[in-house]
């Protein structure tokens, strides 16, 4: 109920209302006994009327009274009003809210750092009680007329939890979701922390995210994470980085530092406590800060001697780096002589499924690749003289990647084209350029400038910054697809690459080479599929299934006499692109067989399992033929048949065909769809006959599912603009038409049996949850998975849905006439069953009769990269 003035709420007279926010109205009242005016915030109705959230309210509200610090907003009791309503009273401040300020323009630095410094004081003193603020923001922080700051609503969030979120983004009303034995959801969207936008523990740790989004905010005066609509912003906030370019030119390093430290997704990276950031701002506002130069980049500050040692090249000191090593090989290395190969496994980490790279840093004492983690695909690293392999936070959708040759930063591209760079000192992650190749690892020059490959071209991105200049462009007219893997000389002279061309007799690459600074190309050499290793004499190049050296002449450009094959068997990557990398002191990390050695089992719905006939090999997206009688599946970059009963295999792609996998059956088992590096392709399933590119497709379109007439093809387009469209498009080729664009990612589309309906993933609510809505529309939608899912799937019949959670497996039973109804989702079984390339599509199949999963299972102890120091040296001529 509205209140007007001259009414008495208990001891206090209503003077006016003040405002209203997802807390309930806010009023100004004066208190006779004191002669001071209050603020009395009125509980929602939700609160007021339910009488378990009001019991638990008035004992948060006890807690929070206890809070006395000069920059919290002081709470001083609870009130019962006209007709029986709550209100809390409060300090009332006077002056604008920072969200006031903010929209007058980007503050300067030492202002911003003085505001921040008191919102640290006050989020410091509640969290030493246990009190976690939970809807930190700019409106939440009052400043007075004498310069002070006042932290308003310390822990309401959670001591009111109301319902429904609409309106603006920065100003919404506080969110909140059903409550979980881990926690609940709360926060305003544009200053909510990963954690609970995923419903998930919920510590001072939010606090700190929401610290980092108001410093950011008042330096840039722009929110962190934008959108129109809430559901917008938490999309964003799952699946980006913030926007370092928007920082004002001469923010110092401890700055950057700082933001990316509160800014870290994954809560076990962020800042452990707001303490540490009100240590770094105050030693800024000190002048206690590394200098900046005129044009705004950080001048260099000396390596520690800490450093100077985890950098040490391999090749100067091998007994030293073996010494290092020890903790971390499998199993133990005795030292070695200088000169000498030292063989040693490198352990992946058992819930990692390894997905492409791996790289190694210039001198040889780094290595990272991208990997799997239930359906989270990210970059893990390690550096050789520690214990652990690690993730690399802000990495999330890595799906190639790139040491630098100091080993202090790495490039990567993520599977919405965005190529990025994350500094390993700050952990700040910058979007670099978009639209770069899904399959082709960019290249590093010395002076930090990065070569990448676009669409159909060599761009290069300047270390300084600024406009981005074409390298080398595909000529189409010759058959030139893309130009991919560049390689960078040590001179910075000049680039090696593969360009990829389609001939008569299928795809192939050639070696070429070109100058750094723009020039003509020239042909080294057919069948490269891409360079491992360069120095001024020879040369290291990866060809079908083997590593080979030539002898090479840096200055002419020029390759010397007959190659020569090198003792080593190399693996396709699921990503593609064979999985070896070399430092430049010699060292040799590749991955071995067994790496992608894994069987494809039967699982009953009770979880019994039973091996499908045939030696382990390196399955990926197994899909029953509709008639039952075969699987289709991708193995490094080749798409094969089974026949489960004879155990027989069938080779489906070109033996030259560059795809990365994800089949899809016609209806009559006859045609296979697949995706390529060009485009979605269809051959028969007998691998006899012409392989066909569909028309208007690209290298971001994954074929997933065709109607039950074997008409229309639905599919998967990744884009840099809408993160995962879902499409469809006639089976034979031609116009495309839209499913579901939106700004969210939607992925891994399955048509019904009949159909008329669609199951498919999205991240619309913040995180990736299956849904179900008409395959022709109307735009109408229900949720199938509950706390999260993946991998959607129909049972034949069309009565069931199958999606995966996890390694837990869920079972929804569906109707959909005379309306829709879905039953709450029933755990099938759990257990550990590879996760495969992309989050959305699923790895698993259902049989022809509906009573058994199809499922991969890895081999144990297959988890390790083989590494081989000094094995240059020995095995080169």
């Amino acid at each position: 109920m509205a209140l007007s003035a001259g009414i008495r709420f208990g001891p206090y007279e209503i003077v006016g209302a003040i405002g209203a926010g997802g807390m309930g109205e806010v009023y100004r009242a004066h208190d006779s006994r004191l002669r001071r005016d209050v603020a009395i915030k009125v509980l929602p109705t939700l609160v007021a009327d339910d009488h378990e959230r009001l019991a638990r309210f008035e004992r948060e509200a006890q807690t929070l009274a206890a809070l006395n610090h000069p920059h919290i907003a002081t709470i001083f009791g609870l009130e019962e009003g006209p007709g029986g309503v709550r209100g809390l009273v409060m300090e009332l401040v006077e002056g604008p809210t920072l969200s006031d300020r903010v929209a007058e323009g980007p503050m300067p630095w030492s202002d911003a750092l003085r505001i921040a410094r008191q919102i640290a004081d006050a989020l410091e003193a509640a969290h030493e009680k246990g009190i976690v603020h939970r809807d930190l923001k700019p409106a939440n922080v009052k400043l007075t007329s004498d310069g002070e700051v006042k932290v308003l609503d310390f822990g309401l969030a959670k001591a009111t939890d109301p319902a429904g979120a609409s309106g603006g983004t920065s100003n919404s009303p506080t969110l909140t979701a059903r409550a979980t034995q881990m926690g609940v959801i709360l926060g305003t969207a544009a200053y909510m922390s990963p954690e609970q936008a995923r419903g998930r523990v919920v510590d001072r740790r939010a606090d700190i995210w929401a610290f980092g989004c108001v410093l950011y905010e008042m330096v840039t005066s722009r929110r962190v994470f934008e959108g129109v609509e809430i559901t917008d912003v938490l999309a964003r906030l799952i699946e980006r980085e913030p926007d370092w370019t928007a920082l004002p030119a001469g923010t110092t390093p401890e700055m950057r530092r700082l933001l990316a430290r509160c800014l870290t997704k994954d809560p076990k990276g962020r800042l452990r406590d707001i303490g540490e950031a009100r240590v770094v701002i105050d030693e800024a506002l000190a002048g206690k800060s590394e200098t900046v130069n005129a044009v705004g980049t950080v001048a260099a500050a000396a390596p520690t001697p800490s450093i100077v040692w985890r950098l040490l090249p391999w090749g100067l000191a091998a007994v030293l780096g073996l010494a290092a090593l020890v903790s971390f090989l499998r199993p133990p290395v005795a030292p070695a002589s200088a000169g000498r190969t030292v063989r040693a496994e490198v352990g992946v980490p058992a819930d990692v499924e390894f997905f492409s790279g791996p790289t190694l840093s210039g001198d040889g004492s780094r290595l990272a690749f991208v990997g799997v983690r239930q359906g989270i695909r990210e970059i893990y690293m390690r550096a050789l003289n520690e214990m652990e392999v690690k993730p690399v936070a802000g990495t999330d959708s890595a799906s190639v990647l790139a040491l630098s040759p100091d080993g202090s930063a790495i490039a990567f591209v993520t599977t919405d084209t965005w190529l990025k760079r994350v500094s390993l000192g700050s952990g700040i992650v910058e979007p670099i350029a978009d639209g770069a190749d899904l399959l082709s690892a960019p290249a590093w020059a010395h002076d930090g400038s990065i070569v990448f490959s676009r669409r159909d071209g060599l761009v290069v991105h300047p270390a300084a910054g600024g406009a981005e200049r074409e390298l080398a462009t595909a000529d189409k007219a010759a058959g030139e697809v893309s130009l991919l893997w560049p390689f960078m000389l040590a001179d910075d002279r000049t680039v090696l690459f593969s360009s990829l061309r389609n001939t008569s007799s299928g795809s192939e690459y050639r070696l070429e080479a070109v100058p750094f600074g723009g020039g003509a190309r020239r042909v080294l050499l057919d069948g490269v599929e891409r360079v491992v290793f360069a120095s001024a004499d020879r040369i290291v190049y990866a060809r079908g299934n083997a590593l080979f050296e030539s002898r090479f002449d840096s200055a002419a450009v020029a390759l010397r006499g007959a190659p020569a094959r090198m003792g080593e068997t190399l693996h396709t990557a699921p990503a593609g692109g064979s999985a070896v990398a070399m430092s430049d002191n010699g060292s040799l990390l590749f991955a071995p067989p067994r790496l992608f050695s894994a069987h494809l089992v039967w699982v009953s719905p009770a979880g019994v399992e039973r091996v499908v006939a045939g030696a382990p090999r390196g399955f990926q997206n197994p899909r029953v033929s509709p008639d039952g009688r075969r699987i289709a599946f991708s193995e490094t970059g080749t798409i094969w048949t089974l026949d489960p009963e004879r155990g027989t295999f069938t080779r489906v792609s070109a033996g030259s065909e560059p795809t990365v996998g994800f089949p899809a059956w016609s209806q009559d088992s006859k045609r296979i769809f697949f995706r390529s590096s060009e485009g979605i392709r269809v051959r028969s399933a007998d691998g006899e006959g012409e392989v066909t590119l569909l028309p208007n497709t690209s290298t971001g379109d994954y074929p997933s599912s065709l109607t039950p007439d074997g008409a229309s093809l639905v599919f998967l387009r990744i884009t840099a603009e809408t993160a995962g469209d879902i499409l469809a498009m006639p089976s034979a080729g031609g116009e495309i038409r839209p499913i579901l664009v939106t700004k969210a990612y939607e992925g891994g589309p399955q048509v019904s049996p009949d159909g008329k309906w669609l199951l498919y993933v999205s991240s619309e609510s913040g995180r990736m949850e299956v849904f179900l809505r008409p395959l022709a529309g109307p735009d109408r939608k229900w949720p199938v998975s509950n706390g999260g899912g993946l991998h959607p799937l129909w049972s034949r019949d069309g009565r069931r849905a199958f999606y995966r959670s996890g390694q837990q497996f869920f079972e929804v039973e569906v109707t959909t006439s005379p309306e829709v109804h879905l039953s709450t989702p029933k755990v099938l079984f759990e257990r550990r069953y590879e996760f495969g390339p992309n989050l959305t599509f699923p790895n698993f199949s259902v049989s022809a009769n509906g009573r058994e999963f199809l499922m991969i299972r890895s081999e144990p102890g297959s988890r390790h990269l083989n590494l081989a120091l000094n094995w240059l040296q020995r095995m080169g001529r």
